[in-house]
């Protein structure tokens, strides 16, 4: 279970993707979580969830692709 949220000023309201592996038989979810930033003009933060535990904190500018994996 992979978890993404974004938040703070500018941040579209209660913006969450969740990855689940394994919810069918021989299936599982995409392993890429898109975000938009609605009409944010400045950065936004986000929180990844990570399988393991860890929480990850990163800001994202408007315009702005991110390639993230787990640490």
């Amino acid at each position: 279970r992979i978890e993404a949220a974004l938040s703070g000023p500018g941040a579209p309201p209660r913006t969450t993707r969740l990855i689940t592996g394994g919810n069918g038989y021989l299936s599982s979810d995409a392993s890429s979580v898109y975000l938009g930033l609605g009409e944010a003009s400045g950065p936004v933060p986000v929180t990844i969830a990570w399988p393991s535990g860890t929480r990850q904190a990163l800001t994202v500018r408007p315009g702005e692709r991110l390639r993230v994996v787990e640490p």
